[in-house]
């Protein structure tokens, strides 16, 4: 059968175009008039009603997830610099494909017989990313504060117990660090390559001490993804290699993202960040402003439950919260509907049968198609857009945002 006339899953998207063009195929071909367009109407009004594709949300979002999966020549050009360059930062705004590509050239380094060291600030991000690993491949992908841990104690099995001490800032910051640096030489696990995402959490110093694991610090690599926008921790300093000898590039087409949320993005917090020509355009944004705790868990349940009539699946959605649950609006929920309501684990499950929340500081760089994201802790403009930029672009495909205003 030819295939001008056929009309499969894919061809419902724009189910009338794809009618017209087995109409003419039929003209064309046999010189037939084909479908009159009163019928033809009626046909596609037929069809659609029939399967709810204009109701059901999920469709959308199963089409749109497919279109978001696109690499782009943007991509492709980062990937072949990091063959050229053996030292190279790149900069990369949120969804524009960093950690895609730390992972995918880790990926090829490691077939390639090469030992990689895959480093991350948060805990979360490292598990997912290793879990897509084979696990005979020679990549170590973990994150910084584990892997200080892994080397001292085998300097010093006693040491980071007598001296961690709860909530104490400086610790982490500088104790811990600087004690890698009297490690000695030969109990340091050595690598061919160094690949570290979520550069901007990262102290200049931390990466004076990476570089001591490079085999050869000639000929090895040094691959580093940053985007100092998502500075959550006022760590970032530029990398302390100067500007010699370093390549530097830049991502900018975002391609984890709807145009529409792109778009919401830009406006809440301006960036040069574009979004990829091929991204579907989306919903617009869920934008619900609320004078209370009581106010957003209304407004909140009303629409997840929208949601979930709509074949959406509580594996792809995300709750994001600015403070602990427990202190927060929804701290009373453990269910709704009929799904568990809690927290995310050490990984984020997509399959998971449950309603899972998180945090920023667990959640970054991770996606979900589904965002609701609550915004309770500032009433700033500037913070609340920051909030934003790095929160909302967590959602592939839809984004609810609830702003608290003030009540006075």
């Amino acid at each position: 059968m030819p295939e001008q006339v056929i009309i499969d899953e894919a061809k419902f998207n724009e189910i009338g175009v794809a009618i017209e063009r087995a109409s003419s195929y039929y003209i064309q071909h046999y010189n037939k008039p084909g479908v009159h367009p009163v019928a033809a109407k009626a046909l596609v009004e037929r069809l659609t009603r029939s399967v709810e594709f204009v109701a059901k949300v999920g469709v959308r979002v199963a089409r749109d997830h497919q279109q978001l999966i696109e690499v782009t020549e943007e991509q492709f050009r980062v990937l072949e610099d990091l063959e050229i360059n053996r030292r190279i930062a790149i900069r990369g705004f949120a969804g524009t494909g960093k950690t895609v590509l730390a992972g995918e050239f880790a990926r090829r380094l490691a077939l390639r017989g090469e030992r990689v060291l895959l480093l991350f600030f948060n805990r979360t991000i490292s598990n997912t990313v290793r879990r897509g690993f084979d696990r005979d491949l020679p990549i170590h992908c973990t994150r910084f504060f584990k892997l200080a841990r892994e080397l001292i104690d085998q300097d010093d099995p006693t040491w980071w117990r007598e001296n961690d001490k709860k909530d104490n800032s400086d610790f982490w910051e500088n104790d811990a660090p600087l004690r890698l640096f009297d490690i000695p030489d030969k109990l340091l696990r050595k690598y061919d390559a160094i690949i570290v995402d979520e550069g901007q959490d990262f102290r200049p110093e931390w990466y004076e001490f990476l570089e001591r694991l490079l085999e050869n610090k000639e000929d090895g690599r040094c691959v580093v993804f940053y985007d100092e926008t998502q500075d959550l921790f006022g760590r970032w300093n530029d990398l302390p290699w100067g500007s010699e000898n370093v390549a530097r590039k830049q991502l900018r087409q975002n391609c984890r993202n709807t145009k529409s949320i792109v778009s919401y993005i830009n406006k809440r917090h301006p960036t040069e960040m574009i979004p990829f020509s091929s991204s579907p355009e989306g919903e617009e944004v869920y934008e619900r402003k609320v004078r209370g705790p009581d106010e957003a868990k209304q407004k909140f349940l009303a629409d997840i439950q929208t949601s979930l009539k709509q074949d959406i699946k509580p594996g792809q959605i995300i709750v994001l919260l600015d403070k602990p649950k427990r202190e927060s609006c929804l701290a009373d929920i453990s269910t709704i509907g009929r799904y568990k309501f809690e927290s995310m684990g050490s990984y984020y499950n997509e399959n998971s049968r449950s309603i899972q929340f998180s945090s920023i500081n667990i959640f970054k760089g991770l996606e979900a198609d589904i965002v609701f994201l609550f915004v309770e802790n500032t009433e700033l403009e500037a913070e609340i857009n920051e909030t934003l930029y790095v929160q909302g672009l967590r959602a592939r495909i839809i984004l609810y945002v609830y702003l608290f205003q003030n009540i006075e």
